[in-house]
């Protein structure tokens, strides 16, 4: 039976009354997470996902890659400013879906520390080293 399910995340784009989603600096950092994940599996950037029936559920964002094509979503409580992933997991993907979500957040969380080491001046780097089956990220930064 399919299911499509929501997940919170520790991510909350903060709330400015009047201020569209897309003009919102978090949501464009949150964004190139999604952009990056999405071109290092060879998918795309997507408005819907779908459930294992097929019907299709909107969503602010999504990703769509060839190892789940239904699709992981990200939806953003407009009162809270709360992120959740949305996918339908029915048919073994849980495992898929929980990594495409693990890579998004580490994404943004490396987006957001650049930008704000940025703000302050720091010159940043960002190197991407894979260990094992895990992908780290390292920032290095100088004043």
């Amino acid at each position: 039976m399919s299911h499509v399910a929501s997940y919170r995340t520790e991510i909350k784009i903060p709330q400015v009354a009047g201020m569209n989603l897309e003009d919102n600096e978090a949501w464009r950092l949150l964004r190139s997470a999604l952009e990056a994940v999405a071109a290092a599996h060879g998918g795309q950037v997507v408005d819907v996902i779908t459930d294992s029936e097929g019907r299709r559920v909107r969503c602010d964002a999504a990703i769509v890659v060839p190892e789940f094509r239904r699709g992981l979503g990200v939806k953003v409580d407009p009162n809270t400013g709360q992120v959740k992933f949305l996918y339908d997991t029915w048919g073994g993907f849980a495992h898929t879906a929980r990594d495409l979500s693990a890579e998004i957040v580490q994404n943004f969380t490396a987006l957001a520390v650049t930008r704000a080491l940025q703000e302050m001046n720091y010159e940043v780097d960002l190197d991407e080293v894979k260990v094992d089956d895990r992908r780290e990220v390292w920032i290095r930064a100088e004043l």
